[in-house]
């Protein structure tokens, strides 16, 4: 596929490095005594989640009529709030495409950075009025099917490589599949195939598994999850198409093992992280690890992405 040999993770580090942080890997007791656990604090980056290096590595690449015109993208929060902070950096306007049912700190956010925002029923209107505004004229940041998009993501592995070589293992949590798609690949050129990615899905959006399962883009008629961030409408083609190649295994959770993740996370990091931020940890919190991985070992090196940490503070009150 053209779109994927164009992806250059290091030309696309040099490009944003400016903008973003390079986040902190910390180590956190995983309650498994094989298990030597680090955590990549996406939560702690720009905009509070990966989503800001995605969105600046598409931004700075456009060109004059592109900036002028403006861009738009449908988004559950955090792809909507990275890119309306990165057009701002640029003068840029920017809409949002949501659904109602977003947390409402997202929705300000996005407006907070200036960018307009469209509430759209469902997550099907926020596409449809997407796809309008691409219609005329304004140019989709796609969150998660798009080369750019996966080169900025990807960036997270080339740091993932540089901090702790050692690292055998790299655990994803997976919505559309930008992060996972351009981390494992990322990973796979600077480590090689000695490296396995571990990707995490809702049991109620199994849209990865089923992409791959289905060798493309699959989407799902319904999607049972409240882990928002980790329910689009399918995983994206050029993801699928990556995934596949890179990624060892994906295990699906029912929703409250990753909000216990997200409290045991909140509770002994002391950082804010909302549920999809906590999905990448979650089977190790859970002991859901996969056992074959463990088996001879006495330690195995292990990295979880905190992917996000755009907590709403209602959602947190009513953790258990």
């Amino acid at each position: 596929m053209k779109e994927i040999s164009s992806i250059n993770f290091k030309e696309a580090l040099k490009r944003i490095k400016n903008g973003v942080k390079r986040t902190p890997l910390v180590n956190f007791a995983s309650g498994h005594p094989q298990i030597n656990l680090k955590l990549k604090l996406e939560c702690l980056q720009k905009t509070k989640s990966f989503k800001a290096r995605g969105a600046l590595n598409q931004v700075l690449q456009l060109n004059d009529r592109q900036r002028k015109i403006g861009v738009v993208a449908t988004s559950s929060g955090n792809h909507g709030k990275a890119l309306s902070w990165a057009a701002n950096k640029l003068n840029i306007p920017a809409i949002i495409c949501m659904e109602k049912k977003a947390y409402k700190n997202k929705i300000e956010a996005c407006k907070k950075y200036g960018s307009k925002v469209f509430l759209g029923d469902s997550r099907k209107d926020a596409e449809e009025e997407c796809s309008k505004l691409v219609e005329n004229g304004f140019t989709l940041i796609h969150p998660y099917n798009s080369a750019k998009t996966i080169e900025g993501a990807g960036t997270i592995g080339i740091e993932i490589a540089e901090q702790w070589p050692e690292v055998e293992v790299v655990c994803v949590a997976s919505g559309g599949g930008g992060s996972i798609s351009g981390i494992s690949m990322a990973l796979k050129q600077e480590l090689g195939e000695k490296i396995k990615i571990l990707g995490v899905e809702p049991k109620g959006s199994p849209n990865l598994t089923k992409g791959i399962e289905a060798d493309g883009e699959f989407f799902l008629k319904k999607i049972n999850t409240d882990i928002q961030g980790l329910c689009p409408l399918s995983t994206g083609k050029i993801n699928v198409e990556i995934c596949k190649k890179t990624v060892e295994k994906i295990i699906l959770l029912e929703d409250n093992l990753i909000f216990h993740a997200q409290k045991k996370l909140m509770d002994v990091g002391k950082w804010i992280v909302e549920p999809a931020g906590a999905g990448a940890v979650a089977p190790i919190l859970n002991n859901m690890f996969p056992k074959e991985w463990l088996k001879g070992r006495k330690k195995i090196n292990v990295v979880a992405i905190v992917s996000g940490g755009n907590a709403e503070i209602n959602q947190i009150k009513n953790l258990v």
